[in-house]
């Protein structure tokens, strides 16, 4: 997805070092995965700011299935594997694991076993709730049991996966930065304030950009 991304860019701009866009890209592709696996969405618009620049692209669904046929093929080659070498009557799958929401994954699925019941509920949380069982199996009671409770044992603490921030010139060089307000990591749900004042009076629109980024700096440069 990364090198599809880089090569469409340098393509569409003509430029021969595409290195200057690798970080930046780096940080999007879970950003356009997740908004390509939207069942509503069929394409994303892309904005990259790299050393002070304004870079846009658009990703069709049919460019995202292009470019991630080859690995999904190979997933469902080693799925069909394991499930065929399982010696098993297989009348229901559950898809667990956050990939598991693009819709190439369980149009793939059904399509190996259409007389199956495939399921997709909250498959970031599946992973959780797998991970609790086993730790209970490892750490039974004193009696050997295991005792675990899914519903009303679990606290699921959802986090924050990037930073936001808002963009702002700075007055004394007019250098584009970030404030971030909410810090990468932070618990959800959340919320924070800022006051801030523009330098021309009798100003009767603002527009605020919001920014998301790895970076837990409170300020940073606009750069990418």
């Amino acid at each position: 997805g990364q090198h599809f991304l880089l090569n469409k860019w340098t393509d569409k701009y003509s430029i021969s070092d595409g290195s200057i866009f690798q970080e930046a890209i780096s940080k999007k592709i879970f950003t356009v995965k997740r908004a390509l696996s939207d069942p509503y969405s069929d394409r994303y618009s892309l904005t990259l700011r790299v050393y002070g620049r304004t870079y846009n692209i658009d990703i069709s669904l049919e460019e995202f299935n292009a470019c991630t046929k080859e690995l999904l093929n190979k997933a469902m080659n080693k799925f069909k594997s394991v499930v065929d070498n399982s010696n098993c009557n297989i009348n229901q799958i559950l898809l667990v694991g956050g990939s598991c929401n693009m819709r190439q994954i369980k149009t793939g699925v059904k399509d190996l076993y259409p007389n199956s019941n495939v399921q997709l509920y909250q498959p970031e949380h599946a992973i959780g709730y797998g991970a609790a069982y086993y730790a209970s199996i490892l750490n039974p009671n004193e009696d050997g049991t295991v005792e675990i409770d899914i519903h009303s044992g679990l606290t699921f603490i959802n986090k924050t996966r990037y930073s936001y921030g808002v963009g702002y010139d700075r007055f004394t060089d007019d250098i584009s930065c970030v404030c971030n307000l909410i810090l990468k990591d932070t618990t959800i749900p959340t919320g924070e304030s800022k006051s801030d004042f523009t330098n021309k009076g009798e100003t009767t629109k603002l527009l605020v950009k919001v920014y998301e980024s790895d970076t837990t700096d409170k300020d940073y440069l606009l750069e990418g």
